[in-house]
């Protein structure tokens, strides 16, 4: 697990429906911009759900470029409400399922046992996805959750976010910065 930290720079930081972003983060010995942050709402009420912030060694609106390169990533989200267990794997199953198609492949165990580490999401949360070369690592209020091995894995979490089949594409285009 690489230690992260908030290295804040105030003029530069994005916010969105009060939450902040400091324009950097450090993850280890990698230093990350932030590449653009996005708002993910649930229902035709458009009920605010998170608050999601994409960090980038190297910032680009590419999102083939973010998914295929070794750069170190960080996806950060905060909760602006509670998300129940059974929801929060709900949404990650399904998304998993979208995103990893033919001839993507992933073990049924290991997809059971990530599922099985995914909690209920409360207000206020702040969950941490970090990418690098060799998985990804998860935390929850710097609670690590486990880490995923498997590099195609990690990338397809990654494709849930901004791939073509992303489970929001108003987070897709917010987080990758697009105009």
């Amino acid at each position: 697990m690489i230690g992260l930290s908030w290295t804040a720079v105030p003029a530069c930081a994005a916010q969105l429906n009060g939450v902040t972003f400091p324009d950097r983060v450090s993850a280890g010995s990698a230093e990350l911009t932030l590449n653009g942050v996005a708002l993910r709402t649930a229902s035709v009420l458009r009920v605010p759900v998170y608050v999601a912030g994409l960090y980038l060694e190297h910032p680009s609106h590419d999102a083939d470029f973010v998914v295929t390169s070794s750069q170190v990533k960080l996806l950060r989200f905060v909760f602006l409400r509670d998300v129940g267990q059974p929801k929060v794997r709900k949404t990650w199953q399904r998304s998993l399922a979208e995103s990893c198609v033919s001839p993507c492949y992933l073990s049924p165990n290991d997809v059971a046992q990530f599922l099985g580490r995914v909690p209920a999401m409360h207000k206020g949360d702040v969950a941490d996805v970090l990418f690098t070369p060799h998985g990804a690592d998860f935390t929850v209020n710097s609670r690590d959750l486990g880490w995923v091995t498997d590099p195609n894995f990690a990338r397809v979490i990654l494709l849930s976010y901004i791939g073509p089949a992303a489970s929001s594409p108003a987070v897709r285009k917010g987080i990758l910065g697009s105009p």
